[in-house]
C-alpha cells in the first residue's frame, strides 16, 4: 500500500483537490490547518496546491531559499519558516522567475518579500505576510525538508499546502486518508445549503439549526 507521501497518491490528491477551495477542505478536515489570517496572496493567480517542500532559514538570511528553488522537485510548494524574523525578505522578484522556470508551484511563508512589480509580471504564486525592502544576507545556511513552522502550524515534508484567497491551509498527511471522499460530502452539504437558500428556505433551516433555535425563540416572543 503507497504511504502518505507516495508521489502518485500526492499527484491524485492534487488533481482531485484542484477543483475545490480552502474552506471546503478546511471544513472535511475537521475545522484545523489554517495558518491565520497573517499570510495573504501577493503575486500570482491567488490560487496555489502542492505538496510542501520546506526550509527553515536563520533571521535575516535566504541562502537555504535559494538551495530549494534549485532542488525542489515541479509542483512543490516552498514552505519557508524564517524563525520569526517578519522583516526581512526572504523572496523577491528573482526568486519568482526562477521558481517559476522549475516548474515549483508556489511560496508561502510569513515572512516579506519585495520586488513585487517584478513578482506580479512573472505570475508565480506568492502567499507571504507583507512587503518590505529591506533584503537578505546570504551567508548562513538553514535546513531543507525538516518540520517547520508557518502560522502557528507544523508543516512536515510531503503535506499538501492549499492557498487562495480565503487563506492558507495545510493538509497534514495524518488527514490523506478519506480526505477526498470527506472533502465530496463538505461540497455536497454546501451545494445542497446554496440550493434551499435559493429555494426560499431561511438560513437557519437551510443549515439545519433551525429546530432548537427557532423553538426558543418563538417561546420568547411568547412570553
Amino acid at each position: 500500500m503507497p504511504g502518505p507521501t507516495d508521489p502518485a497518491r500526492i499527484a491524485e490528491l492534487v488533481r482531485a483537490l484542484a477543483g475545490h477551495g480552502t474552506t471546503t477542505v478546511y471544513e472535511a478536515i475537521g475545522k484545523v490547518g489554517d495558518v491565520g489570517p497573517w499570510v495573504h496572496c501577493l503575486a500570482g493567480p491567488g490560487r496555489l496546491l502542492g505538496p510542501a517542500f520546506t526550509v527553515r532559514t536563520p533571521r535575516g538570511h535566504n541562502l537555504s531559499v535559494l538551495e530549494a528553488i534549485a532542488v525542489a522537485p515541479g509542483g512543490a510548494v516552498l514552505v519557508i519558516d524564517c524563525a520569526g524574523d517578519e522583516s526581512t525578505t526572504v523572496w523577491g522578484g528573482t526568486s519568482s522567475q526562477a521558481a517559476a522556470v522549475r516548474g515549483l508551484a508556489g511560496m508561502v511563508t510569513r515572512a516579506a518579500v519585495r520586488d513585487v512589480a517584478q513578482m506580479r509580471q512573472v505570475g508565480f504564486p506568492v502567499f507571504a505576510a507583507g512587503v518590505n525592502l529591506r533584503g537578505a544576507d546570504k551567508t548562513a545556511r538553514g535546513e531543507l525538508q525538516v518540520p517547520v513552522t508557518l502560522g502557528g502550524q507544523t508543516v512536515c515534508p510531503g503535506d499538501l499546502v492549499m492557498a487562495d484567497e480565503d487563506g492558507v491551509l495545510v493538509i497534514a498527511s495524518r488527514h490523506f486518508d478519506g480526505l477526498l471522499d470527506r472533502t465530496t460530502a463538505q461540497a455536497e452539504k454546501e451545494t445542497r445549503v446554496q440550493r434551499e437558500l435559493a429555494s426560499g428556505r431561511n438560513v437557519l433551516e437551510a443549515l439545519g439549526l433551525d429546530k432548537d433555535i427557532l423553538q426558543r425563540d418563538r417561546q420568547a416572543w411568547k412570553n
